[in-house]
């Protein structure tokens, strides 16, 4: 049960990390502590982030190790120096046991010992083990370890790592212009506030700032060795710079704390604390606030000076726990959590909980220009200012845009259509155009780049470049494109043809995009080319939520009345999915101005107004840059390996095809109700309809992230159909504690079919067909998209069912009438359908279908005339011809396609 100090880590080299002398450290043996991988089931800290889990589980383990170690060091100082107590984790796990009955045993130790310590604060109590904290001395603590060494007991003191709650250092980088950090103070520590004064108040405000002070760690780096871990670690044994977390603090403290700007002393000088109890009874912990005000519009220089303050107080023996208060701010959130949770459910983001929000993923956009100035997309890095606007100029190190083609300008226009759509897909906040903050209006993608082609003129026309130009803009990074643009014509167009060609050339490149905005009066047949394309999805407009809805709007269940109708000339169903659309928050251009930010007040812009650096618009151009980022999204689960376990692990890492995204969107999609048509009431709309199709798109129900409440999934992708095969899938449903009885089965078989011909009356022309049997009975055939028999139009087929436990499925795939040699396709199942085991993998040789011939684009310019048309006078657009294109403007209350 004990280990002896260095048993895990060979000589003993951990006693050289204190610079003080600790005379009989030597001689001691330390209690059995958890491993950070057990650790981090009881607490959500920063430990993994601390110690880089995800590179590597044995290195951060003995990192994890070396770090209680020191931490011991530092306790045994306390005692010997101070006759302090030290904050330490205690948890035991004797499995025969229930939590009480834990409990009493350790009390009971303590007793019979006659230990002087805090009481226990439980933290965990599960079948495994019951954890939790207190304040006791360093000698006391292994006095009771050895009592209780036949008790399964770990005992270790708290380290700075264990009592940064979430992503605290994160959010305090944001901070810099001012905010609040909330300290849990340890179980004994200043549990009587009631009669405290204001004399009293200011003698604990210094009180606590010596405490602080008197490390050093906060104004000046020397002693901070002696006190913080990696510091400890790089001074005594020179490891420090190898390691990622030992360079990321040692760069802060050289720019803060030990440069030559003085502003970290002037922090010091202005903090502000506040202590108040963490509830009613007399007996619970105390807490103290510190605030800081607004310290530097240089947040490269101040936010050094936060995290410093951050560590400081971690290092105090008197702190148990310590956040940077999440800021409480309207931003874009609605379509974020929209598209994250279901329909009526609590609003949320898991997605960006487990940390996919899409770091390491690029977008295409092909729009009106971007505002690069903006603080959504300004880069004020050396790179960001040597950036140039040329199409050949690609830099992926850039903060957010890694490529603007000129084709027709290198701007946008004032509150331009470019750069919402930019901000909605990718917009991330920097006040100082290097450090990133939440943002009042941050896109989907947030932490996604992009690279952009400027197709519009500052008289609001667009000119499309050849394909080849287009659709290649961010190559080879970018693999989703989006395109907010569309016509009125409602038939299998040039640019339809051109996407659709381009996508089954290039199978992992996926094509965004807009239905169009011609639905009002329930206007059939108003999606327009290229959103006539089989293999884009083509996206329609719901409501959004809460400050994003003009008076009136009915909310987030409902479709937006303009959102353009099916079905294409040639009977598809579409639109394919829906995403929030009227209204959206994004970043607005203003062309004269530099880093034009979100309004100074603070008050969020309200649903289709403007001020300052950001806008609120509609229309299904926004819908579009809201399904671009969930692509973003998606794609980088795949890329970082969260399938199939539904947690990060690179060594799952792959690939999907563009028809894996579309098959897993749209099959996730949620019903919504009916279409809000404002005064003139509501139209009924239902599954797989020409106005909603698949519903709006919901992640939640798309893939599966451990420890939400998400669906199981079990995805098929790269299968390869012959014609006149027959390929099935099955499995059996299990309920478990995370699938429960009502989780909907759904499966979903999408393929990037060959392009057609302009103008085609059936379009499709590879068939495949899904039927889904139940416990092998196949008499009874359960057919896509609400049929009563077979598919024949759509190259995307969807089946949802009510299983049974225990009950048996079947997901039957038919080569019906090929064109090709073979097709390949993807297929997505979601429900109480189990967590796979196996991979996706990408396999080593992979034979490309032979393709239809199809006539290529020219290299001449098409001129594309974009309406400027008023809210509400949709009725009076017409098209004249398929070279006239339109990009509905939507600046003062214009819809936008």
């Amino acid at each position: 049960m004990i280990s002896s100090f260095c048993r895990h880590l060979g000589p003993p080299i951990l006693l050289t990390l204190s610079l003080k002398t600790i005379t009989y450290a030597q001689d001691v043996q330390v209690p059995s502590f958890l491993s950070l991988t057990q650790f981090s089931g009881i607490l959500e800290t920063e430990s993994l982030v601390e110690f880089d889990y995800a590179s590597g589980v044995d290195a951060a383990e003995n990192y994890w190790a070396k770090s209680i170690y020191f931490e011991w060091t530092r306790a045994f100082d306390e005692e010997e120096t101070n006759e302090g107590d030290y904050p330490f984790m205690i948890c035991h796990a004797n499995r025969r046991l229930s939590g009480v009955q834990r409990r009493g045993e350790i009390e009971s130790a303590i007793n019979k010992l006659d230990i002087p310590m805090a009481r226990l604060i439980p933290i965990y109590n599960e079948d495994d083990k019951t954890c939790f904290v207190t304040k006791l001395r360093a000698s006391l603590a292994i006095k009771l370890a050895n009592y209780l060494q036949n008790a399964q007991l770990y005992i270790f003191p708290l380290t700075y790592a264990m009592k940064l709650i979430g992503n605290s250092v994160s959010s305090a980088q944001e901070q810099g212009d001012g905010g609040y950090l909330d300290v849990t103070l340890c179980p004994g520590d200043l549990v009587n506030l009631t009669d405290v004064n204001t004399k009293q108040q200011e003698e604990l405000n210094t009180l606590v700032l010596d405490a602080i002070t008197s490390k050093d760690l906060f104004t000046s780096k020397t002693e901070a060795y002696e006190n913080f871990f990696w510091f400890a670690l790089l001074e005594t044994q020179g490891l420090g710079e190898e390691i990622p977390r030992s360079k990321f603090w040692k760069e802060k403290f050289d720019a803060g704390v030990d440069s030559s700007t003085p502003i970290c002393d002037r922090i010091a000088e202005e903090l502000v604390f506040d202590f108040y109890k963490a509830g009613r009874n007399e007996g619970d912990l105390s807490v103290m606030s510190i605030r800081f005000d607004q310290l530097d519009r240089n947040t490269a220089v101040a936010d050094p000076c936060i995290l410093a303050l951050v560590i400081a107080v971690s290092l105090l023996p008197s702190t148990c726990a310590i956040q940077s208060r999440p800021r409480i701010e309207n931003q874009n959130r609605n379509a974020q959590y929209l598209i994250q949770t279901r329909p009526g459910a609590q609003p949320g983001i898991p997605w960006y909980n487990t940390s996919i929000s899409g770091r390491g993923q690029y977008v295409a956009l092909s729009d009106t220009g971007i505002d690069i100035n903006n603080c959504y997309f300004w880069d004020n890095s050396p790179a960001g200012q040597k950036f140039v606007k040329r199409r050949e100029n690609i830099d992926t190190n850039q903060r957010k845009v890694i490529q603007y083609d000129p084709y027709v300008d290198t701007t946008d226009y004032n509150y331009g259509h470019g750069t919402h759509c930019a901000g909605t897909i990718v917009g991330h906040k920097s006040v100082d155009g290097i450090n990133e903050q939440v943002g009042m209006a941050d896109g989907i993608a947030r932490d996604a780049k992009v690279a952009f082609i400027d197709i519009g003129t500052m008289e609001r026309q667009l000119i499309l470049p050849p394909p080849d130009r287009l659709y290649n803009t961010g190559h080879p990074h970018a693999k989703v494109h989006s395109a907010s643009w569309g016509s009125a014509f409602n038939g299998y167009g040039i640019n339809a043809r051109n996407m659709d060609s381009f996508m089954y050339d290039s199978k992992e490149f996926l094509i965004v995009t807009a239905a169009g905005n011609g639905g009002s009066g329930n206007t059939a047949n108003s999606v327009g080319d290229p959103g006539t394309a089989k293999n884009v999805i083509t996206v329609g407009a719901s409501n959004s939520a809460g400050q994003d809805l003009m008076d009136g709007q009915l909310g987030s269940d409902y479709i937006a009345s303009f959102s353009a109708r099916g079905p294409t000339a040639d009977g598809r169903t579409k639109p394919d999915i829906l995403a929030p659309g009227s209204y959206i928050l994004s970043a607005g251009a203003r062309t004269s101005f530099t880093d034009e930010c979100d309004p100074e007040d603070g008050i969020y812009v309200g649903a289709g107004k403007f001020k300052a650096g950001v806008l609120s618009l509609q229309g299904t151009s926004m819908a579009t840059a809201v399904v671009s980022g969930a692509a973003i999204l998606v794609r980088q689960y795949f890329e970082d390996g969260y399938y199939p376990s539904g947690v990060k692990n690179l060594a799952h890492s792959y690939v999907p095809l563009a028809s894996l995204i579309k098959a897993v969107i749209l099959n996730g999609g949620a019903l919504l109700k009916d279409v809000d048509n404002g005064q003139a009431g509501t139209t009924p709309s239902t599954p797989y309809d020409n106005t909603q199709n698949y519903g709006r798109v919901n992640l939640e129900d798309s893939l599966y992230l451990e420890g939400t409440k998400s669906v199981q999934a079990v995805l098929y992708d790269r299968e390869k159909l012959f014609d006149g095969e027959e390929l099935k899938f099955s499995g059996t449903v299990k309920y478990t504690e995370s699938c429960n009885p009502g989780t909907k089965f759904s499966a979903t078989l999408a393929w990037t079919d060959p392009p057609a011909t302009g103008g085609c009356k059936s379009c499709v022309l590879n068939d495949l067909d899904m039927f889904v049997t139940k416990n092998n009975f196949t008499a009874t055939k359960y057919f896509p998209n609400g049929l009563g028999g077979k598919d024949a139009l759509n190259n995307v087929e969807r089946v949802q069912l009510d299983f049974n436990e225990g009950d048996n499925y079947t997901v039957h795939i038919y080569g019906y009438n090929l064109v090709t040699d073979f097709q390949v396709f993807s297929l997505a199942i979601t429900g109480c359908v189990g967590i796979p085991t196996k991979p996706l993998v990408v396999p080593s040789e992979t034979t490309t279908p032979t393709s239809t011939n199809g006539t290529a684009m020219d290299d001449t310019r098409m001129y594309i005339i974009m309406d400027y048309l008023v809210w509400g006078a949709w009725d009076a657009v017409a098209c004249v011809a398929l070279a006239l294109l339109r990009l509905e403007d939507e600046h003062n209350n214009n819809n936008c396609t």
